[in-house]
C-alpha cells in the first residue's frame, strides 16, 4: 500500500487532473503546477483517498498561493480564517482573500467583504464591505447579495454611491 501511495497515487491524481481538472495531455500537471497543488490540498483537506490532514492541505495551498494561484490563495485564506492546519490568523486570512479577490475569485470577494463587515483582519469599513460583497453578488452569490443589502442599511446614500463606483471600477479591471 505504501508503494501505491508513493508512486501510483500521484500518477492517478495527475490523470484525474487531465480528465477532470481542465488540463490537457500536453499540459501534464506536475507537483510544481499550482493546479496540481490546489488539487493535492483539496485531497488532504477533505480526506479524499488519503487520511485527512489539514496541515498538509495548508502546505499544498500555500505552495499554490505563493505562485499567485487565486484558488490556492482562497483556500489558504480559508485555512487561516478557520485555523485549519495553521494557527488562526485573521490578518493572514484577509491578506490572502484580498489577493484572490483582486484576481476575480468571487468566493474570496465574498469572504473579504465579510472581513470588512466583521472587522476580521481589516478595519471595519462599510464602503469596502459593500464593494466586495457587491462584486460577489454580481456573480450570483445570494448570500453576498443579502449581506450587501444588510450593510447598505447602515450606510448613507453617498456611501452607497461611492461603494457602487468602486465596484464598477474594480469589475472593469
Amino acid at each position: 500500500m505504501k508503494v501505491f501511495l508513493q508512486f501510483a497515487l500521484p500518477s492517478l491524481i495527475a490523470l484525474s487532473l487531465v480528465l477532470f481538472g481542465g488540463c490537457s495531455l500536453m499540459d501534464h500537471p506536475k507537483p510544481t503546477d499550482a493546479r496540481y497543488q490546489v488539487a493535492q490540498g483539496n485531497r488532504y483537506y477533505f480526506g479524499k483517498s488519503v487520511e485527512q490532514d489539514l496541515e498538509e492541505a495548508a502546505r499544498w495551498y500555500n505552495l499554490a498561493a505563493q505562485q499567485g494561484n487565486p484558488d490556492g490563495e482562497f483556500y489558504l485564506a480559508r485555512c487561516y480564517s478557520r485555523g485549519d492546519g495553521v494557527p488562526k490568523n485573521h490578518l493572514e486570512a484577509a491578506k490572502w482573500y484580498r489577493l484572490a479577490a483582486l484576481q476575480g475569485n468571487p468566493d474570496a470577494q465574498y469572504q473579504l467583504g465579510r472581513c470588512y463587515v466583521l472587522h476580521e483582519g481589516v478595519e471595519k469599513n462599510n464602503i469596502m464591505a459593500y464593494m466586495w460583497l457587491n462584486l460577489a453578488a454580481i456573480t450570483g452569490n445570494e448570500s453576498a447579495r443579502q449581506d450587501r443589502d444588510g450593510v447598505a442599511q447602515r450606510m448613507t446614500d453617498a456611501e452607497i454611491a461611492k461603494a457602487q463606483r468602486l465596484s464598477k471600477v474594480r469589475s472593469s479591471n
